[in-house]
């Protein structure tokens, strides 16, 4: 398939590079973000194999582009993103109007930043008909969610250090699955393959 473009950076896509997909007006979407130090943000339609730029994501208050740590994830008409690069910057893009919004910051203990390590899913509960952002800070233990109508991060219960004792390295992942009426989150802590 068609490369990532070049523009308008110049640099191809690295440390902090990320994909989330979304249906809009019936058709499916993959939202790229470029990483490695750029805001450089794209749309790509699998169906017509193309490439399209759309507004890239602000330096924001901490004036740092997205690096290792940089994660997105679609939800509602949105898609939330970190900035990684050692910030606690939380973002988001309004599908509709092209246009990014920083939001309150990632929490913070003991005074840790958003690094590598770090991912995100989106659940929507239909009972409450709210989203929540549930994030993994990597290289830490530390556990939240974002209610997307508050606006407010809530501290959950921290991932666990057992077995290895390892906190969760670069290359930890989550993923959420439903089954029956209750939702599950997958998390896979990197080097020590831990399943939880």
């Amino acid at each position: 398939v068609k490369s990532m473009p070049l523009a308008p950076s110049n640099t191809g896509p690295g440390d902090g590079a990320w994909l989330t997909q979304k249906k809009v007006r019936g058709k499916r979407y993959i939202y790229a973000l470029k990483g490695n130090k750029t805001g450089d943000f794209y749309l790509y339609d699998p169906i017509g194999d193309s490439w399209r730029q759309l507004k890239p994501m602000p330096l924001g208050g901490d004036g740092k582009p997205p690096r290792r740590g940089s994660v997105g994830v679609a939800g509602g008409d949105y898609i939330y993103a970190t900035k990684g690069n050692n910030t606690l910057g939380f973002w988001r893009y309004i599908l509709a109007l092209d246009s990014w919004e920083q939001l309150r910051d990632v929490p913070s203990r003991d005074g840790k930043r958003v690094k590598a390590g770090t991912d995100m899913v989106y659940i929507k509960r239909p009972q409450t008909d709210t989203g929540y952002v549930y994030l993994l800070k990597g290289y830490t233990d530390e556990f939240y969610r974002y209610n997307t109508i508050s606006g407010e991060w809530e501290t959950l219960a921290s991932a666990p250090l057992t077995f290895s004792g390892r906190r969760w390295d670069r290359g930890s992942w989550l993923v959420y699955s439903k089954v029956g009426q209750n939702y599950y989150i997958y998390a896979h802590k990197s080097k020590t393959h831990e399943l939880w």
